[in-house]
This record gives C-alpha cells, structure tokens and sequence, in this order.
C-alpha cells in the first residue's frame, strides 16, 4: 500500500463515524452575526469559507481543521482556540 492510500485508509467503523459527526453539525450561523464574526477583519471572498467554519466549529465547540496558516482566525471571536493547524 503507497503512503497515500495508507494516509487515507479507514475502516468502516471509522467511516461510519465520519458520517455521523459530519451530519451532526448544524449548519445554524450568520456571517452577519458581530457575537461570533468580526466582519471587517475579513479582507477578501477567499476567506469567506474559512471564516465561516471556524465560527461554525466555535459556535458548536469543535475545531475546524486546516493546512491553511493564512486563515485570519482573529475575524472570529475566539477563533484561536477554535483552529487545529494541522502539519
């Protein structure tokens, strides 16, 4: 098995549960919310998303999970324990 595959290689359990944490997150937030999103800290459409799911992972006491070390987790109200940087 290459390394990849290996990387990416999960039981049924493990996808089964996979599946239910992903449906068991409401998708329940605004942007527009000032409790959660500091708006104008977001400075273009590309971190719209990334913003977005980090409150979302906040809001529902998660992480969001990235490789993205430019994510502006400060545009969320507590964004920095919010984000697992991953690498």
């Amino acid at each position: 098995m290459s390394r990849i595959a290996a990387a990416i290689h999960c039981t049924a359990e493990d996808r089964k549960e996979l599946e239910r944490l992903s449906k068991s997150r409401p998708d329940d937030i605004s942007l527009l919310d000032a409790k959660k999103l500091d708006a104008p800290r977001i400075f273009s459409s590309a971190q719209v998303t990334d913003s977005y799911l980090l409150a979302l992972a906040c809001t529902h006491g998660g992480k969001l999970a990235t490789f993205d070390r430019r994510l502006v987790m400060d545009a969320v109200r507590g964004g920095a324990n919010g984000l697992h940087l991953i690498g």
